[in-house]
């Protein structure tokens, strides 16, 4: 999350970015209990990460199968950032296909000389048969291992088109497996959409990676990873290396990785349409208006619901299913809609905020006269819902919910509003909400920052990292400058020499400070804040909770459900 203090200072509002851990959250619920003028926004980037990672857990074998692809995919780097495994995966192809290659060389050329000893010899029908079942046997790979995946292999190969490669296509594409001949993407936890990186990159090398390992481990009897039954983070300790990847790679890891990126591809989508093309405040304030509008009709949800019915995808998993030998159709059925509709009520849920205040007053602050006019009238609307509520008893238990979304700086934009007639051409009430809503439209910029830091503090290890080292990075990143963001404190060394360096400080200036902040105390109702919690909590079950008491609330006055002796508090 982050916050936005606003102070009436003239025609300055002062804003305030914080990313919250619980501990700042807890803060900032106290702030608004305070009625501060302080206002909570959820971010929408680090919103979708956590709407995926909660969805996972609709079923354990999604986290079965996030773990176990992640130390699939990660294993090159293994351990301990060596790489051993990857070295030893490359000497595993290598030995692959130099015993094969062989075999098929002296093979092939029996063969040759076979088909010109006939074409030569001998022109019968007959003898013209045999050649062509033999031309077809020299077509077709003899590793007993290739044999037995080259089905699966052909439904990872194939291309955007359908097309199913030939044996002699599938053999040199296991001969070039790029996750084995380079480091791929790593999927970091902390690296937002990681994980849907590296499965568009390498899940269709699963089981050209099995085929390999099945050959390679054969002689020591290892068991095929479908006849393990322990999970696979109780596996990590008994097991390690090349020969705990063989325990990842199962059917239904594979399964379930592959509903998993197609079901929440359009989420990745959307994070990277947002952080792209979502710059600057003024453009993130022409993207509110689009939601505050028709939140509900983002090309990302539909996308999602479409998964449901591709049947092409789909279809695809069922042959997986056929080629395993298994015939659980039903369950594959249920998985898809379980995961989909996980995925798609969190993003409803999350996405119902820019319905409500003060997503929903964006309008305001825009040019166009026809947005003023439909934003005023929602504005009074919900001001008049919210006041009528706060004055009856009927409402107590809905009350709580409703007061969530307005805020100190929303309330004073109201009534200001209110104050001027509602005139959607006031100045007071339009600046208050101003500095509500134009704000930048994601916090990624401090994420970015942080990263130029650590890059640095990486790259000098045995250095330490003190504050201006710090704020160098910080101002050498470009970061401020990608936002199109003025960046106040970045200056060369020579106009810091120039406009500064001859300088008296200020205690040789104006001589020694006097004020001392320590002799300050905050005021007594600050204590308050270790005794018993009496107010709203600020995270995702309390926002949602006040989405749909807004949605009810409206709905329940534009029907008149009180005359059909419906209570408010009933839901």
């Amino acid at each position: 999350m982050y916050i936005v203090l606003i102070r009436l200072y003239g025609y300055f509002p002062l804003d305030l970015f914080l990313w919250c851990n619980i501990v700042a959250q807890a803060g900032l619920a106290y702030l608004q209990h305070c009625n501060l003028l302080v206002h909570c926004h959820c971010d929408k980037v680090h919103r979708l990460i956590r709407d995926l990672k909660l969805s996972n857990g609709c079923d354990p074998k999604f986290n079965e199968a996030v773990l176990a692809t992640t130390y699939a995919w990660s294993v090159n780097y293994k351990p301990h950032g060596s790489g051993a495994f990857g070295d030893e995966k490359y000497d595993l192809l290598a030995n692959f296909f130099d015993t094969c290659v062989m075999e098929d060389s002296l093979k092939a050329n029996l063969i040759i000389l076979v088909l010109c000893f006939f074409n030569t010899i001998q022109k019968s029908s007959n003898v013209k048969l045999v050649a062509d079942d033999v031309v077809q046997k020299l077509l077709e790979q003899d590793s007993e291992h290739f044999q037995r995946y080259k089905c699966l292999m052909a439904l990872d190969f194939e291309d955007d088109f359908g097309r199913t490669p030939t044996d002699e296509e599938m053999w040199n594409h296991m001969s070039e497996l790029p996750s084995i001949l380079a480091n791929k993407g790593l999927p970091k936890p902390g690296r937002w959409c990681a994980w849907h990186e590296c499965a568009h990159q390498q899940l269709k090398e699963f089981f050209a990676t099995r085929c390999l390992l099945h050959w390679y481990f054969e002689d020591e009897g290892l068991p095929a990873p479908e006849e393990v039954n322990t999970k696979f983070q109780k596996c990590k300790g008994d097991l390690g290396g090349l020969k705990l990847l063989h325990r990842a790679l199962t059917y239904v890891n594979h399964e379930t990785a592959c509903i998993m990126l197609l079901v929440s591809r359009p989420c990745w989508t959307w994070y990277t349409e947002q952080i792209s093309e979502i710059k600057t405040p003024q453009e993130g304030v022409e993207q509110l208006m689009t939601w505050a509008l028709s939140w509900y009709k983002d090309a990302h949800l539909l996308a999602i619901v479409k998964t449901l019915y591709d049947w092409r995808s789909l279809k695809k998993l069922v042959y997986y299913q056929v080629h395993q030998g298994r015939t659980d159709d039903d369950d594959l059925a249920a998985t898809v809609f379980k995961y989909a509709s996980n995925v798609l009520s969190r993003r409803l849920w999350t996405m119902s905020r820019y319905g409500t205040a003060p997503e929903c007053f964006v309008g305001l602050v825009s040019s166009c006269v026809d947005h003023r006019q439909e934003a005023m009238r929602v504005m009074r609307r919900d001001w008049r819902l919210r006041n009528l509520a706060e004055q009856s008893y009927k409402c107590a238990r809905i009350v709580p919910d409703l007061q969530f979304l307005f805020s100190a700086p929303v309330r004073l934009s109201c009534a200001l509003f209110e104050q001027s007639g509602w005139d959607e051409t006031s100045v007071p009430g339009t600046f208050v909400l101003k500095g509500v809503l134009t704000v930048l439209p994601d916090n990624k910029i401090v994420e970015d920052c942080h990263q130029a830091v650590r890059v640095e503090a990486k790259s000098h290890p045995n250095q330490k990292m003190t504050v201006p080292r710090v704020q160098s990075c910080v101002m050498n990143s470009n970061v401020f400058s990608s936002r199109k963001l003025f960046h106040v404190g970045k200056l060369t060394k020579e106009e810091f020499v120039q406009k500064w360096g001859k300088r008296q400080t200020a205690d040789e200036q104006y001589g020694r400070k006097i004020f001392s902040s320590r002799y300050h105390r905050l005021p007594k109702s600050f204590s308050n804040i270790m005794k018993k919690k009496s107010w709203t909590s600020v995270n995702e079950e309390q926002y949602g909770k006040s989405y749909a008491a807004w949605e009810w609330i409206r709905f329940y006055t534009e029907h008149t459900l009180a005359e059909t002796n419906v209570k408010v508090d009933d839901t």
